[in-house]
């Protein structure tokens, strides 16, 4: 991602977002808005279903092809879900028009519950778990238009752009069941920066003067790469997705990994910057206040 690009981005929607705020404090007769919401929205993560999918099959094969091991039971959860909040300013030069400068935050994860994997061993039964957390905080500069279907409802629709602050955080832990708490072997915490794109329909009831109830449903292009950040040990690193070569099973295995150059060699393949896709559709409702 080019960071040149990004920053140029920033400082083009504070510029022109200021520039309207200066503008309707010098005009009493544009009205202002603050404007809440919460809701759900599905993403696009094939990349990290793909590797939680596998890191479950080498296990199995682990177990299968080990004396004295046996899968006992486990499943991995799809990730998909994330909760997604947001907050605008508003204003309006017209009635029907708006522009508004948004903010919030998106958090996905597949909890420990949803990966645990139990192996019986000779020493005793353990429980290995992958949680894996994915978030971001948005900055998106919005243009409005609303369209009257009665006197207090409106349909409207919305598209922006802006940048996405994303963080992606993977733990791989196991536990012996007499233990109290799980070791972790590998622990990920890594940031990056990207671009969004978004469209949205919606529809507005005015319930009372100056306080609006609504709900819309959006479709967010996101896709965020260059991850960059540090393991268990300290090492510092880009997040790699890569398939890896097991020939004991003859199994690839894909992977996403922290590593401080990009792997190579016979036994690697579709190497590539990992890629977390915040792109998907979500839904939510809320409210907006006039001020």
């Amino acid at each position: 991602m080019n960071m040149s690009k990004i920053s140029g981005t920033r400082r083009k929607c504070f510029l022109v977002f200021l520039i309207l705020f200066i503008s309707s404090s010098m005009c009493f007769s544009i009205d202002m808005k603050f404007k809440f919401s919460g809701g759900l929205s599905r993403l696009n993560l094939r990349g990290i279903n793909k590797s939680l999918k596998d890191w479950k099959e080498g296990l199995e094969l682990e177990a299968t092809n080990t004396n004295n091991w046996n899968f006992i039971r486990g499943e991995v959860s799809d990730f998909h879900s994330a909760y997604d909040f947001e907050g605008e300013f508003m204003i309006f030069p017209t009635s029907n028009l708006s522009v508004s400068l948004a903010t919030g935050y998106i958090y996905g994860e597949i909890a420990q519950k949803e990966t645990e994997l139990f192996i019986e061993r000779p020493v005793g039964m353990y429980t290995y778990i992958r949680p894996t957390k994915a978030s971001a905080i948005p900055l998106v500069l919005n243009l409005y238009y609303f369209y009257p279907i009665q006197k207090n409802l409106h349909i409207f629709l919305k598209g922006g752009s802006g940048i996405l602050w994303a963080r992606y955080v993977e733990r791989e832990g196991q536990k012996l069941e007499t233990a109290e708490k799980f070791s972790y072997p590998i622990l990920q915490t890594t940031s990056a920066t990207g671009q969004l794109f978004l469209g949205t329909i919606g529809i507005t009831y005015a319930f009372q003067p100056g306080i609006s109830l609504f709900v819309e449903s959006s479709y967010r292009f996101a896709k965020v790469s260059g991850f960059k950040g540090e393991n268990k040990k300290g090492e510092s690193g880009t997040l790699f997705y890569f398939e890896e070569y097991n020939p004991d099973f003859n199994f690839w295995q894909a992977k996403n990994f922290l590593l401080s150059e990009e792997p190579s060699g016979e036994n690697f393949r579709s190497v590539q910057k990992a890629v977390v896709d915040f792109s998907g559709f979500s839904i939510k409702i809320g409210f907006m206040i006039n001020f």
